[in-house]
């Protein structure tokens, strides 16, 4: 996920859209180059970008430094968001899960208010909020 991590791909239009995704997620991306040292390349559209090697290692590293509980918990963060990125700030308290998951879903909710709601997709949005929520609850146990 850090090869391609959703926070990286950012759109260029229609505007309002572009500006969301830049306001919401860039300042997870700088704190990811803070706090853990990787700072990610952006893309714009879905034409893939090559992640700096430094960057790459810095995320191995913070996943690696992990026992197997909270390794377990990112797993799920990370897939049901798409974002290694927002699973490490929700693993290091920079973010709660229910904000994390909401910032994953910028570009469909954009959608959503474009063109209307679906109701096999919301089934769908709710049963991966509720593992991101889940695995957040057991973070908080340990």
């Amino acid at each position: 996920y850090g090869r391609n991590d959703l926070l990286c791909y950012r759109v260029a239009e229609p505007a309002d859209l572009a500006a969301r995704l830049a306001k919401g997620w860039q300042p997870v991306l700088d704190w990811l180059a803070k706090h853990h040292r990787a700072r990610l390349v952006l893309a714009e559209g879905v034409v893939h970008v090559d992640q700096p090697p430094e960057a790459l290692v810095a995320l191995e590293e913070a996943v690696l430094a992990l026992d197997p509980f909270r390794l377990g918990a990112l797993h799920i963060l990370t897939t049901s968001m798409g974002s290694l990125g927002l699973g490490l700030a929700v693993l290091g308290r920079r973010l709660e899960a229910e904000e994390a998951f909401t910032l994953s879903r910028l570009d469909e909710d954009y959608q959503i208010e474009r063109w209307g709601r679906d109701a096999e997709a919301d089934a769908r949005t709710a049963r991966i909020r509720a593992e991101a929520l889940g695995a957040e609850r057991f973070l908080n146990l340990l």
